[in-house]
Order: structure tokens, then sequence, then C-alpha cells
């Protein structure tokens, strides 16, 4: 049983982690002409998955270190 459940921490929190790579290259994809290091520059992107989180990249950021958690517990992730 104890070998299960590490399997589908591991599981879940592997995909966490890999969903990351979704978030930022869909993110950053959606943003096209409007990415760059000024906000004036940047015009506000309402499409994509700005729609329904304003910085979806930390939030993918947030999701793996979600995802690392689960599979490793490990205060030194917490900190991180």
């Amino acid at each position: 049983r104890e070998r299960r459940e590490k399997f589908i921490f591991d599981a879940v929190g592997g995909f966490c982690f890999e969903s990351r790579f979704f978030f930022s290259f869909e993110s950053l994809a959606t943003l096209g002409r409007c990415f760059g290091l000024f906000p004036e520059v940047r015009g506000l992107v309402l499409r994509g998955p700005y729609r329904l989180v304003r910085h979806p990249v930390y939030l993918g950021e947030l999701i793996a270190a979600l995802g690392l958690l689960l599979a490793k517990p490990n205060i030194l992730i917490v900190q991180h």
C-alpha cells in the first residue's frame, strides 16, 4: 500500500512539474509581440491563458514547486 501511495504522489508530482512547460510556452506564445521588459511597451493581453490568470508563467512555476513537493517532500523545496 505504501508503494502505491508513493507512486501516486510521484506521478501527480511529475505531472505538475512537467505542466510548467505548457504554462510557460503557451503564455510566451500568447504574448507574441507584446513581450517586453518595460510595462509601457507591452499591451494588456486578454487572450489565451491570460483570460484566466494575470501571470500564467508564475502560476506554472508555482505548480512545478507543488509537484516537486509532492514527489519529494523536503524542507529545502519549501524554502526555495
